[in-house]
């Protein structure tokens, strides 16, 4: 997966849904149902591709940011919400979203070389 893919995956799975946005990782959490197959795991790939082509950029798209945050913030609030409703959803679940912000946080750490400043929005 390229940079690119991986920029239009995470899109898609968030604020920039395809035709069919019934089937996005967030719409899937909003319904507390569990994700499709693969989607994870896609989104996952896509996250770390897009953490290796970040490195050394000084700033970060708004849309990107946002979609970021997303799956860093929303899909745990989703889900804590739903298993207060009473949805167990996956018994994995829980691990996935945790997996998921452990993954998003080595994004912020990241400094400018120029500046050695956090990664900022642009």
């Amino acid at each position: 997966m390229d940079f690119e893919t991986a920029r239009q995956v995470l899109l898609q799975q968030t604020i920039a849904p395809a035709a069919d946005k019934t089937t996005t990782f967030i719409h899937c959490l909003q319904q507390q149902q569990p994700p499709v197959p693969g989607q994870v795991t896609s989104l996952l790939l896509a996250l770390k591709v897009l953490r290796s082509g970040l490195q050394g950029e000084p700033t970060l798209g708004r849309d990107l940011a946002y979609a970021l945050f997303l799956v860093a913030y929303e899909s745990r609030r989703l889900y804590e919400a739903g298993r207060q409703a009473g949805w167990n959803g996956l018994p994995s679940w829980m691990k996935i979203c945790s997996g998921l912000g452990l993954l998003l946080k080595q994004f912020w750490p990241m400094a400018s070389p120029q500046t050695n400043r956090p990664l900022g929005l642009h």
